[in-house]
């Protein structure tokens, strides 16, 4: 699974892929240029590995290199560099736990950075983690648990909604505290949270965007009534009779003023 890509600091224009690997076969992309194909290049070990590609035009790879390899199942998170020191900064979920890896060898090893704390707090309060190094500090933007009541409860509970969190570090080690939750205001859906954010930068500049993709329960029946349309909540057995109700479902066609169908017009 790709974890990271980026611009290679010692090869202009080359750019450094890095996947992780949960099997015992290294895809060897250099034999066949997709990394979406798999030739066997040797038997690898149980553990988890985290492999280093380059590539200058995303169609031919070379063979890969293994930076890092841990025991047993492993969520790799992120990676981030900041250009200036050349420190690679990655963090890892295993064990209940997280944990930071660094590199200062243009990414081809990263060892375990024991001080400092790991952003996020508790390995419960972690969904989804990216890393950037922005304006000379790391940028930790992730999903994070906010106590709330919600009025439609989903998979996490009926006490706590999920917001997007900053932090930031200046070595990848230690970080701040959250620099301000990004949370829904006045004009969005009561329930909606945050699922997933993906942040970059907006061309060649130092100004961060972001991507974030968002979800808002569907409300139940009794509060939107039976004309908006029957809600999941509405399927099954004992709706029958609202199921038969509803007036049969007609598709949109539209027409030519002859009458013909618009395909003909």
């Amino acid at each position: 699974m790709p974890i990271a890509v980026l611009p290679s600091l010692g090869e202009p224009g080359t750019f450094e892929v890095y996947c992780s690997n949960d099997t015992s076969i290294f895809p060897n992309v250099a034999a066949t240029n997709l990394l979406s194909e798999i030739a066997p290049l040797s038997s690898g070990p149980t553990n988890s590995t985290l492999l280093r590609y380059t590539t200058r035009d995303f169609r031919h790879y070379s063979e890969p290199h293994v930076a890092c390899s841990i025991p047993g199942g492993i969520d790799w998170k992120s990676i981030a560099r900041d250009d200036a020191s050349g420190r690679y900064v990655m963090i890892v979920h295993y064990d209940r736990s997280s944990f930071t890896y660094v590199s200062d060898n243009a990414g081809l090893s990263f060892r375990l950075l024991p001080s400092g704390d790991v952003p996020g707090g508790h390995y419960g309060d972690k969904d989804d983690l990216n890393l950037i190094h922005n304006k000379g500090r790391f940028v930790d933007m992730q999903i994070v648990y906010q106590e709330w009541t919600l009025r439609y409860c989903d998979n996490a509970g009926c006490d706590r909604r999920r917001v997007i969190s900053t932090k930031t570090s200046s070595d990848g080690g230690n970080w701040s505290v959250d620099q301000g939750l990004i949370q829904p205001d006045a004009q969005d859906p009561p329930e909606l949270q945050f699922y997933r954010i993906r942040p970059f930068y907006v061309g060649n500049t130092s100004r961060l965007a972001a991507h974030v993709f968002t979800y808002a329960p569907s409300p139940q029946q009794s509060i939107v009534g039976e004309d908006y349309g029957l809600q999941p909540s509405a399927c099954s057995p004992a709706n029958d009779k609202k199921w038969a109700k509803m007036p049969p479902f007609k598709p949109y066609n539209p027409r030519c003023e002859n009458g013909e169908s618009k395909r003909s017009c």
